[in-house]
């Protein structure tokens, strides 16, 4: 039989078991408080991914545009001061090489070229086909071999479980430190333990900053 524990303890152990269990199942609440909290942060740290890749994908291409420039300006060098040169050497940094480049095309409108090839029954030559599977279908293909007893190699078969799912309220209070409960068993020590606290002089009370 697995350990029954408290949300309490489950959540501040930070370690659950494969077969824990709670002392409750009106403790779920508390766990359920403790997963809304936790999505939260995780929606909160896939924005701020997304706006960290947005932003350096800004700063790649301004970089890629200065590379881009200082190419261009190491090539106009090379063809205004050294024309007859194809290669120059900077020793410990780099060898810069410049070639002819043939004239080619570039493919602006794909849809358009490919009418064009379909039409001079040219179009096959320059479309390649990718065999994609269609998982639907193939796993209820797998199925029908599975249950006429045919085995079908290059598969595995998931065993049977139970999912859940989970659906939040929109008016589920905001969390806090203190809204997670703690045992009545802790609470009651707590409630027994001594005062620490001193009287405090007037003097004391009017010196504290408000």
């Amino acid at each position: 039989m697995s350990e029954q524990k408290s949300a309490f303890d489950i959540i501040t152990s930070g370690a659950i078991a494969p077969d824990a269990c709670l002392t409750s199942v009106f403790e779920i609440e508390n766990i359920l408080l403790h997963v809304q909290k936790l999505n939260t942060k995780i929606t909160h740290l896939k924005g701020l991914k997304k706006y960290r890749v947005e932003s350096a994908g800004v700063e790649i291409k301004h970089l890629e545009e200065q590379v881009s420039q200082f190419r261009e300006l190491i090539k106009n060098t090379m063809l205004t001061l050294e024309p007859e040169e194809k290669t120059l050497q900077f020793p410990s940094i780099a060898k810069v090489s410049r070639r002819e480049e043939k004239a080619g095309w570039d493919i602006k409108d794909e849809e358009e070229f490919l009418q064009f090839l379909d039409e001079q029954g040219k179009k096959s030559s320059v479309i390649r086909v990718k065999e994609v599977v269609d998982k639907k279908i193939a796993k209820k293909l797998i199925s029908e071999y599975a249950d006429s007893g045919v085995k079908v190699p290059g598969v595995e078969e998931i065993p049977a479980s139970i999912s859940l799912s989970i659906t939040f309220e929109d008016n589920i209070p905001k969390i806090s430190s203190s809204t997670i409960k703690k045992p009545k068993e802790i609470e009651k020590k707590e409630e027994s333990k001594p005062s620490t606290k001193t009287a405090q002089t007037l003097d004391d009370l009017e010196s504290l900053e408000v």
